[in-house]
C-alpha cells in the first residue's frame, strides 16, 4: 500500500467533517483515513470517491476532476458552455491567475443548470479568493465548498456515463495515484492505462 504524500489529513472524521453529511457512516474515535476510505471502498465506489475527493488538497482535487471530466467530454462531447466551462478550469489550473478564477464563475453561470462542466467551473471559482465582485469589499468561500462541489460533479458524470462503474473505478485509481505521487505523475499514469 502506497503511503499518500499528498493528503494532509489523518483522520476520518476530518474528512467527514469537510463532506458534512448526516447520513455518513459513523466512524470510530480516532479513525485513520486511510483505514475508513479502505472501508467505503469495499462497499460503495461512489462512497470511496466522496471519501477520497475530500481528502485531496483543493487544487489536487480540482486536477482530478477536470481530468476525470475531460475522460468523459472525449466519449461525449459536452455542450458548447460546458466545454467552455471547462476550458476555462483548464486555463486557470495552467495559469492559476484570479481572472482566470472569475472567468470560471462566469462560465459556471453559462453552462447548463445541470451539467457536471458547471459545477466543476464552480468549484474552481470557490478553490480561494474573493467571491464577491471585484469592486466589493472581499468575501471569502466557505472552506467546504469547493471540495463539495468539485466531487459532485465527478459523482455526477459517473452517473451520466455509460460505465458508471468503469468510470468510478478509474477515478478511485486516479485519486489514489494523485494522493501518492502527485497530480502530474498521476495524470501521466493514467494516460498509459
Amino acid at each position: 500500500m502506497r503511503e499518500w504524500t499528498t493528503i494532509r489529513l489523518t483522520e476520518a472524521a476530518q474528512v467527514l467533517e469537510l463532506i458534512g453529511d448526516d447520513d455518513a457512516p459513523p466512524v470510530a474515535e480516532g479513525q485513520a483515513l486511510r483505514s475508513f476510505y479502505e472501508e467505503a471502498r469495499g462497499r460503495d465506489a461512489a462512497e470511496a470517491v466522496r471519501v477520497i475527493g475530500h481528502a485531496l488538497p483543493r487544487r489536487e482535487a480540482l486536477i482530478w476532476a477536470s481530468h476525470m471530466l475531460e475522460l468523459e467530454a472525449k466519449a461525449s462531447p459536452p455542450d458548447r458552455a460546458s466545454r467552455h466551462a471547462l476550458d476555462c478550469v483548464a486555463r486557470w489550473l495552467d495559469d492559476p491567475e484570479d481572472s482566470y478564477r472569475r472567468a470560471c464563475y462566469d462560465a459556471a453561470e453559462a453552462a447548463p443548470d445541470m451539467a457536471a462542466a458547471r459545477l466543476l467551473a464552480m468549484g474552481a471559482f470557490m478553490s480561494g479568493g474573493s467571491i464577491a465582485p471585484e469592486d466589493s469589499t472581499p468575501v471569502l468561500p466557505d472552506e467546504t465548498s469547493c471540495l463539495r462541489i468539485t466531487v459532485g460533479a465527478v459523482i455526477k458524470t459517473a452517473y451520466q456515463s455509460e460505465d458508471t462503474n468503469g468510470f468510478l473505478e478509474r477515478a478511485l485509481l486516479v485519486a489514489e495515484d494523485i494522493a501518492a505521487l502527485g497530480a502530474k505523475a498521476a495524470l501521466e499514469a493514467d494516460t498509459k492505462r
